[in-house]
């Protein structure tokens, strides 16, 4: 169905309501603390997952926001300060996660409600907290291993994210 985006195309939903969101939200005293609340309390609403992926939409704006208030220069100073910190916490969580710490990966997609997971307690948001700090951490590691310098693929590569999602729409036209 076109109102329920399934693959690689809710990104493209999703891209389109946080540019309408963003004019929102800049308007806010504390922007990305609303929105980091608002993702937590999308989970408790039964229904919104799939529909125009506006729960994902939801809980993803968070780390949209946070990319429109990062300035170039003070993230390139700050993941210099942090670097081995958020590289070892990226290796922890990755070697947990090899050795045998399960993680219900319907957490990670952002479409499924707490009761969906399996989470019927009137806390089930703080797990999602836990899942923007583990979310952030490893954003933050994955930043620190980027080279930042320009090179001859730079200007390519910048172009090939709407290329990649638009590929989805062709196969499964073509298929």
């Amino acid at each position: 169905s076109f109102f329920m985006p399934y693959s690689l195309l809710w990104f493209l939903f999703s891209n389109f309501f946080w540019k309408i969101l963003l004019r929102l939200f800049t308007t806010l005293r504390h922007p990305i603390l609303v929105s980091i609340l608002l993702g937590v309390i999308v989970g408790y609403i039964h229904g919104l997952g799939g529909w125009f992926s506006f729960s994902r939409t939801l809980v993803y704006f968070p780390f949209f926001l946070a990319g429109y208030y990062i300035k170039m220069d003070s993230i390139k100073k700050y993941l210099a300060r942090i670097r081995w910190f958020a590289v070892c916490a990226g290796l922890l969580i990755s070697v947990s996660l090899w050795l045998g710490w399960k993680i219900d990966l319907r957490w990670l997609y952002g479409s499924y409600t707490y009761g969906q997971i399996g989470h019927q307690e009137w806390f089930a948001g703080i797990y999602r907290f836990v899942t923007y700090a583990f979310e952030g951490i490893a954003s933050l590691g994955l930043l620190c291993l980027v080279p930042w310098k320009y090179s001859q693929i730079t200007e390519r590569g910048k172009h090939t994210l709407y290329v990649f999602l638009i590929h989805g729409l062709l196969v499964k036209t073509l298929l």
